[in-house]
């Protein structure tokens, strides 16, 4: 979110960060897409057997039960126990 957050410091978009936005608008549906697609069970969370289960969809499923909880953990920032869409958020935007 920081990075747009900087455009909102002034409260208006010059025209030369317009594509910038653009692009992050984009970055972010196909965030949500994919968080949505993870989320099986729609509580609008990911558990660790979702996050598992998304990694052999995308052909990761040789990834170690380990490998997997590291990343998950440092996804899940505030150590709930799953991945909110704001912690994917700061993770990747």
């Amino acid at each position: 979110f920081l990075i747009v957050e900087c455009f909102f410091l002034g409260g208006f978009i010059e025209y030369k960060e317009f594509r910038l936005l653009l692009q992050l608008l984009y970055y972010y549906n196909e965030l949500s897409s994919l968080f949505t697609q993870l989320d099986t069970n729609k509580d609008k969370r990911i558990s660790f057997s979702e996050f598992k289960k998304g990694h052999g969809l995308i052909g990761q499923s040789n990834v170690s039960d380990a490998q997997l909880r590291r990343e998950f953990d440092s996804i899940d920032t505030n150590h709930g126990g799953y991945i909110l869409f704001d912690e994917v958020c700061s993770q990747f935007l």
